[in-house]
């Protein structure tokens, strides 16, 4: 580490925060899949976030230069929201204050870069740090449904569905997706325009064009993640129209991706959202629970002003994380 800042964790004597180099990528795969995390594929995933803010791609490492955590700071479209994501130490070097030390760290410098609001996703072990850091719930707690072969849920929709579906959902390209992504942005609270319309990201997408005439779009996205599929985000305001979505998505994905499929759904979502998951054949996952937090930065400590947390649409929308993909 001669020659690069680097941030002591505590006194310093064990380990130290530095920012992560291409060569720590290998070694943080390894802690992902030690945790367990569905997230798109590796490398691909570790791209996104160099080339979103790389001033904000952090790793713990030992004093002999072992890596053993990760976070990083992603800023949305607009500039005004930091999303902490891929927050993770290694089973052997947990409770040294390394978590806290990364995301103290990253919210320091995303506050730097002008953002005006932070958050992130904490999970039933991380949540009682955010909290102690600051961060306060937004209300929403995200719980996950996983559907271990999705072919079998055409078994649930009927013929005059999957006709339907055929007749009335379009596959989604870069005009809907933009559609969707200010759908997205009003439930979210910050522009992910960039992540919603990259088919790098989320390689399927439909929508049901009639229902733009309104001025609310419905549509779904996927992405393929290292050990799922993974639906969402949703927007459709009606059990009808999730039930189309979801009758396009089994129609036209390939079938070697049907086996294994998840969906984190809020408690704030319509409340035919997770009946009709559960129907079509998904189950929850007893306490794999997420829930989604923020904070605003305070007035003075930032170039924009602080802005409050957005408040979610009260209809069915699977969430994706707050990492910006």
């Amino acid at each position: 580490m001669s020659g690069e800042t680097a941030w002591p964790i505590g006194d310093g004597s064990e380990y130290v925060i530095r920012l992560m180099h291409e060569t720590d990528v290998p070694p943080a795969i390894l802690i992902e899949k030690e945790v367990g995390w569905n997230n798109l594929a590796y490398e691909a995933e570790w791209r996104i976030f160099f080339d979103n803010n790389s001033k904000c791609c952090l790793a713990a490492v030992t004093k002999s230069g072992v890596l053993v955590g990760t976070t990083v700071g992603a800023i949305s479209d607009d500039k005004k929201f930091g999303g902490i994501a891929v927050v993770m130490v290694t089973a052997t070097h947990r409770h040294h204050g390394i978590c806290e030390a990364l995301v103290r760290k990253a919210n320091e410098i995303l506050i730097s870069q002008g953002v005006s609001l932070l958050g992130l996703d904490g999970s039933a072990m991380g949540y009682p740090i955010y909290k102690r850091i600051g961060f306060v719930d937004q209300n929403i707690q995200d719980r996950l449904f996983i559907a271990a072969n999705f072919a079998t849920a055409l078994d649930h929709l009927s013929r005059s569905e999957l006709d339907n579906a055929k007749l009335q959902v379009a596959v989604a390209g870069l005009p809907e997706r933009k559609l969707l992504a200010k759908c997205d942005a009003f439930s979210f609270g910050a522009d992910r325009t960039s992540m919603i319309t990259s088919t790098s990201i989320f390689r399927f997408g439909f929508m049901i064009p009639s229902a733009n005439t309104s001025g609310h779009a419905e549509g779904l996205l996927c992405r393929e993640g290292a050990q799922a599929l993974h639906i969402g985000p949703i927007y459709a305001h009606s059990e009808h129209s999730l039930r189309l979505l979801l009758a396009a998505l089994c129609l036209s994905a390939p079938k070697s991706l049907m086996n294994g499929v998840q969906v984190y759904i809020p408690d704030t979502a319509a409340s035919y959202s997770i009946s009709t998951f559960k129907e079509l054949g998904f189950e929850e996952w007893q306490g794999i629970h997420f829930r989604r937090m923020r904070m605003p930065v305070p007035r003075g400590a930032a170039s924009s002003d602080a802005v409050a947390p957005a408040t979610p649409a009260p209809f069915c929308c699977a969430v994706i994380g707050c990492d910006m993909g």
